[in-house]
């Protein structure tokens, strides 16, 4: 997430190309499969910087927020189920590397492990009673 007008001041880089070194944690490859190869080369092998705008333009970055109404949004994208978002990282992980073939061959287990959780199993209880119901949920991330 990155936002603007006023903080448009920020912007986004890679520091490949001024220490002589390629990126380890995904710095290449990510940008690469939101952006395609020829922008990734570009962000990666220019050391320039690009602003979220510019980022957004390219499908690095999903979405920039206004300055107004930033600081209110941001604990949106925090709270919620997030043992349920950890798995969906997981199965997009296992989509990224294999499709849904690879997705599907572990989604099963993923979302098993979730009822394991408190968060789902409050959830389940209480919904058939109106006291959370779709919207109204609260999560502990345990």
């Amino acid at each position: 997430m990155a936002e603007q007008p006023v903080r448009a001041r920020a912007s986004f880089g890679l520091v490949d190309k001024v220490v002589g070194l390629t990126s380890t944690m995904g710095g290449t490859q990510r940008p690469a499969a939101r952006a395609g190869v020829g922008r990734a080369k570009e962000f990666v092998m220019t050391g320039e910087r690009y602003s979220a705008a510019a980022l957004e333009r390219w499908n690095v970055v999903n979405r920039v927020l206004p300055d107004d109404g930033f600081d209110a949004a941001a604990p949106a994208f925090a709270a919620g189920p997030t043992r349920a978002h950890a798995a969906t990282k997981q199965v997009l992980a296992h989509f990224e590397r294999g499709g849904v073939p690879e997705a599907n061959r572990h989604v099963t287990q993923i979302a098993a492990d979730l009822y394991r959780t408190e968060d789902l199993r409050g959830t389940v209880r209480s919904f058939p009673h109106g006291r959370t119901g779709p919207g109204k949920a609260t999560f502990t991330g345990r």
